[in-house]
């Protein structure tokens, strides 16, 4: 087969599965550093596109060798609140202080679809990795996310921040996070491998994928929208289950799309 044409087959190949894709551990990319500043504790907030879970959490090495204090929370009030009018209306997910510099923390965090989340980063001395003056953007799972400036008028190295902040835009504070689509709780189904075609001679063939349950439950039904070449084939409707990860049966199924 030649690889070549198989890399550029599977990226004209465009596979939906609802709204979930499988994903192990990810960093979710980040604008690049601009600069250091010391002074409150600093962060980012967007709103998950998707159900996934946080697994890490770590300050990049651009804001400095001291420890690590991480706050994240789930924001209860509308989105933005302003610089003077700090809310407390919010749930802490985790709080992390006097980590070892350069080691990802692990976290068990289940998001779902619509949260507002903010994470606040700080080496010690209240130092944090700026990004660039007009916030950011980035992917979870695959979906596009706005990255937007949060903050609190303050330290976390002694405690969790009572009150935030948070900007529409605006310079962040960049905070490593790592995460899985799905997680302990969800439904998630994905697409791990092309089963067909194996090669690329004149010929109809037919499209073959292997379709993977990552989730805790089994999944009865599924739709597969999936396009080629830019454009949008019929869906498939998948209703054999496909049982979850470990179990005898197995969690994988091979599907024909077209």
């Amino acid at each position: 087969m030649n690889k070549n044409l198989f890399k550029v087959f599977w990226a004209l190949l465009l596979i939906i599965l609802g709204s979930s894709f499988s994903s192990a551990q990810t960093l979710m990319p980040l604008p690049a550093h601009a600069s250091v500043y010391s002074g409150s504790a600093r962060g980012l907030w967007f709103t998950a596109p998707t159900g996934f879970t946080i697994t890490g959490l770590r300050m990049p090495s651009e804001a400095g060798t001291g420890q690590q204090f991480i706050h994240v929370v789930k924001v209860n009030d509308p989105m933005p609140i302003a610089f003077g009018a700090q809310s407390a209306n919010f749930n802490t997910l985790a709080y992390i202080s006097n980590a070892p510099n350069g080691i990802i923390q692990s976290v068990n965090i289940q998001v779902n679809a619509g949260d507002l989340i903010g994470i606040l980063g700080t080496t010690t001395g209240n130092a944090n990795s700026y990004g660039p003056s007009t916030g950011g953007s980035t992917t979870i799972g695959g979906f596009p996310v706005d990255l937007n400036r949060f903050g609190y008028q303050g330290s976390i190295e002694a405690g969790a921040a009572p009150v935030i902040w948070g900007q529409i835009d605006g310079q962040i504070g960049r905070v490593e996070m790592y995460y899985m689509i799905g997680g302990a709780g969800f439904n998630n189904a994905g697409i791990p491998d092309l089963v067909a075609p194996t090669n690329f001679c004149a010929s109809a063939q037919d499209i073959k994928v292997k379709v993977r349950n990552y989730g805790s439950n089994v999944l009865n039904t599924l739709q597969v929208q999936w396009s080629l070449d830019g454009v949008m084939q019929t869906p498939v409707n998948i209703t054999t289950p496909i049982d979850t990860p470990g179990s005898a049966l197995g969690n994988d199924l091979t599907v024909t799309l077209g």
